[in-house]
């Protein structure tokens, strides 16, 4: 199958909107802002990996043996969809291009479908949705292959046809520790990025949500507070009880 034209990578944010971070735009709420810090590159891209091989890789491995006797149920692949997909924006963040460009990169056909798709659909549905393109119905599909040494040299399909989108999972894993693995060792040891450290919810925000959240934080605070006068006081009864003299025995 030849790999379809990409046609550019529309995720970044108009002009004035989202945060920059490493040369490119970021969509971020209204009345909120991201904290960014400096941090080593290599190292970045090494954590990223090992975030995949103990998350992912994990639950991939463990079913491999299911999934070549038939027992693992669609489903259950898909749901690696959405612990791979994080580490796809985190590293796309950390190359400073777009996730649709780094879906492209690892061979996904029509990359910016599947991102789209992800991003507005899957990742907040448990349903088996299907996307439609005018009268085009295209159901989104899953299976695994443990890797392309098996003969299988198209892993991803795509079949407009028959309405038909299909995800490799296992080798989109793979290609994807191929690529860190390649790209930790050509990273430079002191080369350093900017990489999301926190949110803050902005006081002067107008967005309905955030004053929602702020004022949920405040009501906590004061919660916390009569928690910790409560424990302090419990801790120090206990120290009381401690070093008071234990009553004597009277005598027999």
């Amino acid at each position: 199958m030849a790999k379809l034209r990409f046609l550019g990578d529309p995720t970044e944010p108009p002009e004035g909107r989202g945060r920059e971070i490493n040369g490119r735009r970021w969509h971020q709420a209204p009345g909120t802002q991201f904290t960014l810090r400096k941090y080593n590159y290599k190292k970045h891209l090494e954590e990223i990996k090992q975030n995949l091989e103990e998350g992912p890789g994990y639950f991939l491995e463990s079913i491999s043996e299911d999934t070549i006797h038939g027992g693992v149920t669609q489903p259950a692949i898909f749901g690696l969809i959405r612990m791979i997909m994080p580490s796809i924006e985190t590293l796309a963040r950390a190359k400073s291009i777009g996730p649709t460009t780094l879906l492209f990169i690892l061979d996904v056909p029509a990359a910016t479908f599947v991102w789209n798709l992800y991003r507005d659909m899957l990742t907040h549905n448990d349903e088996w949705v299907r996307a439609k393109v005018g009268k085009q119905n295209i159901k989104p599909a899953t299976w695994i292959t443990m890797s392309t040494s098996d003969g299988i040299s198209n892993p991803h399909t795509i079949d407009l046809h028959n309405g038909i989108h299909a995800l490799n999972v296992g080798s989109l894993y793979y290609d994807l520790i191929k690529y860190l693995d390649d790209e930790i060792g050509k990273a430079p040891p002191d080369k350093t990025i900017e990489i999301i450290d926190g949110i803050e919810y902005l006081e002067d925000a107008k967005n309905d949500e955030v004053q929602l959240i702020l004022g949920e934080i405040r009501t906590t605070e004061k919660l916390q507070k009569g928690t910790d006068d409560w424990f302090e006081r419990h801790m120090q009864m206990k120290l009381r009880q401690k070093t008071q003299p234990k009553p004597q025995k009277p005598d027999q």
